[in-house]
């Protein structure tokens, strides 16, 4: 049903608006006065019907407005004091707006959507207009493009929340984080090639420090030291300790922790080695001590190139200097007087027989041996300037004090007894030291033992007769002494 009516209505009550609308839709013309009364004679023609508006009216008249259904057109000049209209081709939540011909119909836009309005004091493009920079660049939407920089004021601008988290950022050149309000303290992330990340200041021209978890002492970072990097205490306070099971240097080089308290350098099968330095100015000049394998053996060692000179190397312990070859035992040692000493007594020898010997041995005192002392034979000799010391407990010491000279007596050096010759028994002989004599005696001391060769005295013969022999039978004389000291006279022939 299409209504349409050109005079005015305002001013009437609901209940005659409603009588005159329900006259003319029904066909009525001009019949009816100031209320609702019987039907008057025929007006003029009502409002044409379309065929969609046979469907019977729904009319609700409750005192306090009315409503109509299946109304097409309806022109109304003023307000009602209340209308409710329903539109069944409309579908619902829509905004009504009307066209080209001012027929009302549904738009595009929802309740919802014509709330977001709400609180607007201004025309919206005309702020929107006004959100530029300074080279007229607008801040998009997203998947649009834009030139130029991108620009937030007040610190206070974040890129997603912890409930919307952004999934990806992708930035062309660099990202630049400012320190507050400050224009020169600023870090830039920056990518010059597929999977290398560049830290750098706001000019990139420097770096200090990559904190982890905060800028404290509590947390630790990464410092640019030159070429380098330094382990640093987030507050660049100290160094930080480092955690790891392994660090490769060069690839080549690799520390492993082997067991707990213990770190190894290691690499496969490849021998490894170890420079300490006392001066390095290149490749080509330096001053080091090295630890290395070579050909299986384990090597210390001191070097140097260039001006660089091989110094001398020590090995100093605060306490005993233990010496060991099978990995276990410890088989000689110095002392903290200095003195070389075998851990085991009477074990371990110095060279071997006919082989491995030390060539020579020189000693300021004595040389002391517990059993035997022997020279098997060649140009060996034994020199010993303070003496050679011989048994147990210094029984016997050989020294020689003057050029050819050589001097026997007891370890105290006091006194001789006996040199024996062959054994110890009477079945060999002795030179026995009596006082100032020098006696032939058994090697067990338990008589005189005989001399043979030629008897030579200390002086020559002298000429003459002794009183009383013959001159046919003498002509000289000798001299010699018998144990208690007596001078004889004994007749000889020259």
């Amino acid at each position: 049903m299409i209504y349409s009516n050109t005079e005015p209505i305002s001013g009437d009550s609901d209940n005659v608006l409603l009588a005159k609308i329900l006259q003319e839709t029904n066909g009525g013309g001009g019949g009816g006065g100031g209320g609702v009364g019987p039907q008057g004679p025929p007006g003029p023609q009502g409002p044409t019907r379309s065929p969609a508006s046979q469907t019977p009216w729904a009319q609700d008249i409750d005192g306090n407005g009315f409503s109509l259904t299946n109304v097409e057109n309806l022109d109304v000049n003023s307000a009602l004091s209340a209308l409710s209209i329903t539109l069944n081709d409309t579908p619902p939540n829509q905004v009504l707006v009307t066209d080209g011909s001012s027929v009302m119909q549904a738009s595009g836009v929802t309740i919802t959507e014509l709330s977001y309005l709400s609180g607007v004091t201004s025309a919206i493009q005309t702020q929107i207009n006004t959100l530029t920079t300074a080279g007229g660049n607008y801040v998009l939407k997203a998947g649009s493009t834009m030139t130029g920089p991108l620009l937030f004021t007040n610190n206070a601008v974040a890129i997603g929340s912890s409930t919307f988290k952004a999934s990806n950022i992708h930035l062309g050149t660099a990202l630049t984080i400012w320190n507050g309000t400050s224009t020169s303290a600023a870090a830039t992330l920056a990518s010059p090639n597929d999977g290398i990340l560049i830290l750098a200041n706001y000019t990139r021209s420097t770096f200090s420090r990559l904190c982890l978890g905060d800028d404290t002492a509590t947390f630790p970072s990464l410092k640019r030291n030159a070429t380098g990097v330094d382990f640093r205490l987030g507050d660049d306070s100290d160094y930080a300790p480092v955690t790891s099971a392994s660090l490769s240097l060069g690839g080549d080089v690799v520390l492993e922790r082997d067991a707990a308290n213990t770190l190894a350098q290691r690499n496969g099968t490849n021998a490894q080695t170890f420079n300490l330095y006392n001066t390095f100015t290149n490749a080509s000049n330096y001053e080091r001590f090295g630890v290395s394998w070579s050909s299986n053996s384990l090597r210390l060692f001191t070097s140097g190139a260039g001006s660089g000179l091989a110094r001398n190397l020590g090995i100093y312990a605060g306490g005993v200097l233990f010496l060991g070859a099978d990995g276990v035992n410890n088989f000689w040692q110095i002392n903290t007087s200095g003195h070389f000493l075998a851990v085991t007594d009477n074990t371990y020898d110095i060279g071997a027989s006919n082989a491995t010997r030390p060539r020579s041995g020189y000693f300021g005192t004595n040389l002391t041996v517990e059993n035997d002392l022997i020279n098997r034979g060649g140009t060996g000799f034994f020199r010993g300037s303070g003496g050679i010391a011989l048994g147990s407990s210094d029984f016997v010491s050989l020294k020689s004090t003057v050029l050819g000279v050589l001097v026997l007596r007891d370890g105290v050096g006091t006194n001789f007894n006996r040199l024996q010759f062959g054994g110890t028994t009477s079945s060999f002989p002795s030179l026995k030291r009596s006082t100032t004599f020098l006696q032939a005696r058994l090697a067990d001391d338990s008589a005189f033992a005989n001399i043979q060769g030629k008897l030579t005295t200390d002086a020559n013969a002298v000429t003459g007769l002794v009183a009383g022999a013959a001159a046919a039978l003498t002509n000289a004389t000798i001299t010699i002494t018998d144990a208690s000291g007596q001078v004889y006279r004994v007749p000889v022939i020259i």
